[in-house]
């Protein structure tokens, strides 16, 4: 108390003791520090209306996890001078915005695939009889072995992947981020947990995995044909692997 008299200029620390006397001073007071050095409220709507847009651009954008969005928010209003809200008001709000930029691309992804499209998708998860894994299963576990079988399995899993026919979908208006984040994320779930999701979700997240199945796809094709070609120079040999890559290629 001494210190802070001191800084005031105030001798007699005893008549701090009336400062609470009347309520209405120390929000007053609070007032005047606001004007005098520029600082705003926090449910100011220009100030609240930017930090709600800024805040949904970032998540629409990126998969910026709710920690980072939080600690970038403050930083924000700290560097525009806005008075920090409670933590669990800014953390619902950031929570908010996340969950309305999640549902926005769910809905558009969604809706992106044909009728024919999503059920094809959707089979992806059925295990057929007498199969102990769903096609959905068979396409994420590519070749592991760089040999002429490895090359015709390769190119099973490229036709099986092009005949979903999502090449067709145009994934311009979707951030790419978003995409690798939402593929990379279905790439190790489970079947059960994709019947789990709610219609849209699922959807979506089994669209982002089967573009970026197709892309990899033939990626992996491709390297698994230069390794095979390779081997059968090597070797001296035609082979099975290079009349099927060459039919491929055709």
């Amino acid at each position: 108390m001494a210190y802070v008299a001191a800084q005031l200029g105030i001798r007699d620390v005893a008549c701090l003791a009336d400062y609470a006397a009347r309520p209405a001073t120390a929000w007053e007071h609070a007032a005047e520090i606001r004007r005098i050095y520029g600082y705003r409220d926090f449910t100011d709507p220009a100030e609240s209306f930017r930090l709600v847009r800024w805040l949904y651009t970032r998540a629409w954008l990126s998969s910026e996890q709710p920690s980072v969005l939080f600690d970038l928010a403050t930083a924000r209003l700290v560097e525009r001078q806005v008075l920090l809200p409670g933590v669990s008001i800014l953390a619902r709000l950031v929570a908010g915005i996340r969950e309305r930029a999640n549902a926005r691309l769910y809905r558009k992804l969604a809706g992106m695939p044909s009728a024919e499209q999503r059920d094809q998708l959707k089979e992806l998860l059925v295990v057929p009889a007498g199969a102990r894994r769903s096609a959905l299963d068979r396409l994420r576990r590519g070749p592991t072995q760089s040999t002429a079988a490895g090359l015709l399995e390769a190119l099973r899993r490229l036709n099986d992947a092009r005949a979903l026919g999502v090449s067709e979908v145009d994934l311009s208006g979707i951030p790419a981020g978003r995409l690798r984040v939402l593929a990379r994320y279905a790439s190790s779930a489970r079947a059960q947990v994709f019947q789990r999701m709610p219609a849209e979700r699922g959807m979506a997240t089994l669209l982002a995995l089967a573009c970026a199945l197709q892309a990899t796809a033939g990626r992996r094709a491709g390297r698994s044909g230069h390794a095979a070609h390779r081997s059968v120079s090597t070797r001296g040999e035609p082979g099975e692997a290079a009349a099927a890559a060459a039919t491929h290629h055709r």
